[in-house]
């Protein structure tokens, strides 16, 4: 009981910092960045959160019920090559299609400059979400926690050092960048972060990977895959 009361304080307050700090500082982003810049944000989350609904495969999941440290080594890696390839497949399409960016963006001039953005974000989103299993299933919840407390603590701090700088180095006035920089930044950091502490575990486990049992937790495991696209 003791250990899970401690668990559960550290994730309370990891989760309350990340909560509270964009939240104390929101009405100060709020007199520096434009209504409109913020609904181009909104607009671009969204998008964001729908690819990131139909495209990932969600075999993160998967890693949360393996018993063996093998499985479970090849579960994140089935789920990461999965993210990879998609992303992958969701770029090139954008590029040899490019009447679909021209069917999401319309004629806003904005979200066709960031549009090649998209998939490197789903892939990092995937990314970090197998990740997050893989410390749930460890009991890392002081990595969670932590990393909770950098995203958030990372896209305030840029997107207040944006507000800053740009009217006085860049000579332009804080705009929609700022807000997407924020969250890009903290995604891409968040990433690294997280890749660092799952490096060091692998590579101690990296003799476990094995493309057969990869093979066969995507047929065993195909009922995560099928009930998303169901449930989708």
């Amino acid at each position: 009981m003791v250990g899970e009361g401690k668990n559960f304080f550290t994730l309370f307050f990891g989760g309350s910092i990340a909560t509270f700090v964009p939240l104390f500082l929101a009405p100060v982003l709020s007199r520096i960045y434009h209504p409109i810049d913020y609904g181009i944000v909104a607009v671009f989350m969204a998008l964001i959160n729908i690819l990131n609904a139909f495209f990932n495969s969600h075999y993160n999941h998967s890693i949360l019920i393996q018993r063996k440290v093998t499985n479970t080594v090849n579960a994140i890696l089935l789920s990461n090559s999965i993210n990879l390839i998609v992303s992958i497949a969701l770029f090139f399409l954008l590029v040899f299609f490019p009447k679909i960016i021209s069917f999401v963006s319309g004629e806003n001039i904005i979200f066709s400059k960031f549009i090649y953005l998209i998939p490197v974000v789903v892939f990092l989103n995937g990314f970090n979400s197998s990740m997050g299993s893989w410390y749930q299933k460890n009991a890392n919840y002081k990595t969670i926690s932590s990393l909770n407390i950098i995203y958030s603590l990372s896209s305030i701090g840029f997107q207040i050092l944006y507000a800053v700088i740009a009217p006085h180095i860049l000579n332009v006035h804080p705009d929609y960048r700022g807000l997407l920089g924020g969250y890009f930044f903290s995604t891409f950091l968040t990433t690294v972060i997280s890749l660092l502490f799952y490096l060091k575990p692998y590579w101690k486990f990296k003799r476990l990977a094995s493309f057969k049992r990869i093979k066969e937790i995507l047929k065993i495991e195909k009922k995560f895959f099928l009930f998303h696209c169901l449930t989708t």
